[in-house]
């Protein structure tokens, strides 16, 4: 890894030195010498540990039901808790895709899970205000003439069960997955470990890969679900 990240370097002055700056391909080229691993573990040894199998086969899965019967039916149960997960809505523009990935965040944060919500799309404090309204049960339209219930609301949440709820805002396209992983990075040293991860949305995560929108939402999909075998925990967006 030191030797790729030393060669990255050695190449980038290259090409600064003949005026071909391009600080975007430099980026990937930092975060493919960073990612350089050295796999250590053989693998599963399929005959030599079938008992290994056996008990992973007669061990039920561990779910976090969304909330929805019709849609935690046609995925198992509800999100894989352990991760290695990737959940991907299809839907029209203006459909509703930002209020459904907040709800699934605030369902989440409500079973106890710390979830991260990160939005590509709107400001902090307008999603704060959405949820809010989900949570609540307050109407949008009434919520900041009930500004006492809210309150209310909250403290009393806040006393009776935990819950954990970061809402991190960036610019659209101005992210990469890298990037993402960076953030959760510094908030797991900061002593919160992301359970649920949910992303507004896909096709705004900035990539480097591909020629056409195809091929970029392709490749931040695959890294999104590389990122949830890192973390150990599910990943939502919509597209």
């Amino acid at each position: 890894k030191e030797r790729a990240v030393y060669n990255t370097v050695l190449k980038i002055v290259d090409d600064v030195s003949n005026e071909r700056s391009d600080y975007a391909k430099f980026l990937q080229w930092f975060e493919k010498a960073c990612n350089i691993t050295l796999v250590n573990e053989i693998g599963l040894d399929f005959y030599g540990e079938y008992q290994k199998i056996i008990k992973d086969l007669g061990t039920e899965n561990e779910v976090v039901p969304l909330g929805w019967d019709f849609i935690d039916t046609k995925i198992g149960g509800g999100l894989a808790k352990n991760g290695r997960a990737l959940y991907l809505f299809l839907g029209p523009t203006n459909v509703g895709k930002s209020i459904f990935l907040g709800n699934v965040a605030s369902n989440m944060a409500s079973r106890g899970l710390t979830t991260v919500l990160i939005s590509l799309e709107m400001p902090e404090m307008m999603y704060a205000k959405r949820i809010s309204s989900h949570v609540s049960k307050i109407p949008i339209k009434d919520i900041q003439q009930q500004i006492g219930s809210l309150e209310s609301y909250f403290k009393e949440v806040s006393e009776s069960r935990k819950r954990k709820l970061i809402i991190k805002e960036f610019p659209p396209k101005s992210v990469t997955v890298g990037g993402i992983k960076s953030y959760i990075e510094s908030l797991v040293k900061a002593g919160i470990k992301p359970e649920v991860l949910v992303i507004d949305y896909l096709g705004l995560i900035k990539s480097n890969d591909g020629d056409n929108s195809y091929a970029q939402g392709k490749a931040a999909a695959e890294e999104l679900r590389a990122l949830s075998y890192f973390f150990n925990m599910p990943v939502v967006s919509a597209i």
